[in-house]
């Protein structure tokens, strides 16, 4: 969203919105703007605070660490190895990860809003 105010959004979007990065695990990025974040009216609204994350990209590489910001239980990801697969590796962690997202659909109605992953 790029400097959006929160009054343009009804509740029902800003509730899906949350559920989407909260319970989906997708991604949501706020560029900032004098209609964004505090002065945009997201103040205590169910998208204020909780989930933010700092990502940190190596060129070639794509994201190396993911750390929380503002959570001190929050955990950190880092890469720390890189593993090249070959085709039948490949197919099989794409076929295990379809089989991973045919079950959220069988179990959460916040992912079923969402479009299913692509077959190569």
């Amino acid at each position: 969203m790029v400097n959006v105010p929160a009054g343009a959004l009804r509740p029902a979007q800003i509730a899906a919105l949350r559920d989407h990065v909260r319970i989906a695990g997708a991604g949501l990025i706020v560029s900032g703007g004098d209609s964004s974040f505090g002065p945009g009216g997201y103040e205590k609204s169910p998208l204020e605070g909780g989930g933010h994350q700092r990502k940190y990209h190596a060129p070639g590489v794509g994201i190396v660490q993911v750390g929380a910001v503002g959570d001190p239980e929050g955990e950190t990801l880092v890469l720390v190895e890189i593993v090249h697969l070959n085709q039948g590796a490949l197919a099989q962690a794409r076929k295990e990860a379809l089989k991973l997202d045919e079950r959220a659909y069988e179990v959460s109605d916040v992912y079923q809003q969402t479009p299913p992953a692509e077959r190569a």
